[in-house]
């Protein structure tokens, strides 16, 4: 299964596209953007400096297998 994410509030913008196979695994990856309204210090956290020092979104990857909870 494919899927696409977006999500934009006034301090963060998230986007990306993922994969979720049938044996439970899953990929996503994306770019995270700080907005003017997230707090100066939660923006270090988000951003990361790059080559050139360039502005702009921060590329982030998500990886692993979803376990579903056992029945009880």
């Amino acid at each position: 299964m494919a899927l696409t994410l977006r999500q934009d509030s006034h301090q963060l913008s998230l986007s990306g596209q993922g994969t979720l196979s049938p044996d439970g695994r899953y990929l996503f990856r994306g770019t995270l953007q700080p907005r003017q309204g997230m707090p100066p210090l939660l923006a270090l956290l988000v951003t990361r400096p790059t080559a050139n020092n360039a502005p702009g979104p921060t590329p982030w990857q998500l990886q692993g297998k979803w376990l579903p909870q056992e029945q009880k």
